[in-house]
């Protein structure tokens, strides 16, 4: 099938090619209505097997950002799987700026708001990670993540009768 033969493309790679995946992805996905499970299959595969070579590339990758030297052709698919896979790392800053840019530029999924809600509230940023939550729920009100990361940035705001509303 397509997901098995696209998942064999996230065995260890150099980070050279980590960004052709990416673009390659781009294309194959470009047009779909959505986020598809597949894409986030694949990021997640790529996690998993080219840990310390992501590590490099997005050191890279963020340094170039930091002297603006970074691409600015990148479309909102290539930024959202950026900032996947800074997440994924632990490197929410990095994160939260990439995954701001690809909303700005039309990744507005529900994921995109998942992930910069989950980035502020590892960092303590409980209004900005609540906002986040309630623009996932607006676009996917099936997201039990958001509901309940909404509930829980209310509890630790002190703010629980609110955060009832959500359990």
């Amino acid at each position: 099938t397509a997901a098995s033969e696209s998942m064999q493309d996230t065995k260890p790679a150099p980070a050279a090619s980590i960004d052709e995946k990416i673009t390659q992805w781009d294309e194959q996905y470009k047009e779909s209505e959505g986020l598809p499970d597949e894409l986030i299959e694949n990021l997640n595969g790529l996690l998993a097997n080219n840990r310390g070579e992501l590590i490099d590339w997005l050191d890279q990758f963020a340094a170039l950002q930091k002297n603006d030297e970074a691409e600015t052709e990148r479309g909102a698919l290539q930024m959202f799987c950026h900032g996947w896979l800074a997440h994924g790392l632990g490197k929410n800053g990095l994160a939260i700026n990439l995954i701001e840019k690809a909303i700005g530029i039309g990744a507005t999924f529900p994921q995109s708001y998942l992930i910069l809600a989950r980035c502020y509230f590892s960092k303590t940023l409980l209004e900005k990670a609540l906002i986040n939550y309630k623009f996932a729920s607006k676009i996917d009100a099936s997201l039990d993540e958001a509901r309940l990361g909404m509930a829980k940035c209310l509890v630790d705001m002190e703010r629980s009768e609110e955060a009832l509303e959500y359990l």
